[in-house]
């Protein structure tokens, strides 16, 4: 791995493999991942990741309001964020880093692709997302998920039901995830609006589709979050 940068395909270096090196390596650049229709960047800085960029990543004010932040706070942080600052210092940031990092990598743990990692040597403020003890749970929480579908899988409401058909009781996330699910996208994005990560998604589109409360579509594009 030199200081021009490597590429590779995701079944030979898997994604926790290929992040359990840069992390304890303490690379600092650029991750690029290609997964089917799936893009997205990592910035990591000494090994530690302090940036995701990918369209349906959801923000970091809907973050913070999700994990219930307090006003005031949340608006510090917003300042610190809109003067330069970013605020690894805060246990409130730090928690709503990690969360959008869940429910963007998780998805994609064990999916082939492509991979290009770049050096970078600009300065950065110093803090991140340690990743040693983050991969771990991740691990922990993809081996509760089985035959899980391409996170490119698309899902929408069925465009009809049975005259017979009684709707079951519902729990609040299946709620949620009807909800949204209007219009076909793919689950990969369905679960960052849901604010589920994948191991808690996967279960939950399995059993709607069994009860026919959701049916699989043709991939679609991927959207953004609000």
């Amino acid at each position: 791995m030199s200081g021009l940068g490597f590429s590779g395909l995701l079944e030979t270096i898997p994604l926790p493999e290929l992040l359990y090196i840069l992390s304890a390596r303490r690379h600092t650049g650029r991750l690029s991942l290609k997964v089917g229709p799936i893009q997205l960047h990592l910035d990591l800085q000494d090994g530690l990741l302090t940036r995701i960029q990918a369209p349906w990543v959801p923000r970091t004010r809907a973050t913070l309001a999700h994990l219930g932040i307090n006003p005031e706070r949340l608006e510090e942080i917003l300042l610190d964020l809109k003067g330069g600052t970013v605020p690894w210092h805060r246990s409130e940031y730090s928690a709503a880093f990690r969360l959008r990092a869940l429910l963007t990598l998780l998805p994609l743990w064990a999916a082939p692709g492509r991979f290009h990692f770049q050096p970078r040597h600009d300065p950065a403020p110093a803090g991140g997302l340690p990743l040693e003890g983050f991969l771990l749970e991740l691990n922990e929480r993809w081996m509760r998920v089985q035959e899980a579908p391409p996170p490119w899988a698309t899902y929408t409401l069925p465009q009809a039901m049975a005259a017979s058909f009684r709707l079951p009781k519902l729990e609040v996330s299946e709620w949620r995830i009807l909800a949204l699910s209007d219009q076909a996208q793919p689950l990969i994005v369905l679960g960052a609006r849901a604010w589920l990560p994948w191991d808690e998604l996967v279960p939950l589109v399995r059993r709607l589709e069994r009860w026919g409360l959701l049916e699989s579509q043709e991939a679609g594009q991927l959207a953004t979050c609000a």
